[in-house]
């Protein structure tokens, strides 16, 4: 009977983990980088610590070295962004891309860019960047579950179609501004038009 019950409950340092195991205390993100900060100021000893917010100081140190390892990929991290961001960015999207009018965008030129065909590795897709156009009519949301956004952008003269793929949730151009797109045909009903593809938009920087 003695055996069968310590079977059953195990032995008596099996209990104590066990009930350590159900009774411990799981720390938020935010707890994990208040305690390791608080160890860092150097206030009260990491034992001290530690006993105090009811942890062994080897999560402590486990905890910390997380810390300093995410915090080492964040600097990375920012420093390749800080290189592709802002002024440079657009310069070099500016330089790597065609800036034309919206009175450039007939459908012969659309099919010379076609002849730039197969895409893909060493072929990347045309880009065209359009300066300083407008809205000809209000943005109108397409799709099943109203997502996209059809625009029809003008400088002056016929206006040119535009989608924009999920972009409902997204603030829409508003005034003059440059359009980011890439080019194509889109056949339908037996018509072939002009159709842009919206990448990305600012307000027009061009006076």
């Amino acid at each position: 009977m003695r055996q069968k019950s310590e079977t059953r409950g195990g032995t008596p340092e099996q209990i104590v983990k066990d009930i350590r195991r159900a009774t411990r205390k799981h720390h938020s993100a935010e707890e994990k980088i208040r305690i390791v900060l608080e160890g860092l100021r150097g206030e009260y000893s990491i034992a001290e610590l530690c006993r105090r917010e009811g942890i062994a100081e080897s999560l402590y140190y486990s905890w910390s070295k997380e810390f300093l390892e995410a915090g080492k990929k964040r600097l990375a991290g920012d420093t390749a962004r800080a290189a592709t961001s802002g002024e440079v960015k657009d310069l070099r999207r500016e330089v790597g891309d065609m800036k034309v009018l919206v009175a450039d965008l007939t459908l012969e030129r659309m099919e010379e860019l076609q002849r730039l065909e197969p895409r893909g590795h060493g072929n990347p897709a045309v880009q065209l960047v359009v300066p300083g156009v407008r809205l000809s009519r209000a943005p109108q949301r397409i799709g099943r579950e109203q997502q996209h956004v059809k625009l029809h952008i003008t400088s002056g003269g016929t206006p040119v179609e535009v989608v924009w793929w999920n972009g409902g949730d997204k603030p829409w151009p508003d005034g003059r501004f440059d359009l980011a797109c890439a080019p194509q045909i889109n056949a339908y009903d037996g018509r072939r038009t002009v159709q842009l593809r919206l990448l990305d938009w600012r307000p027009a920087t061009a006076v």
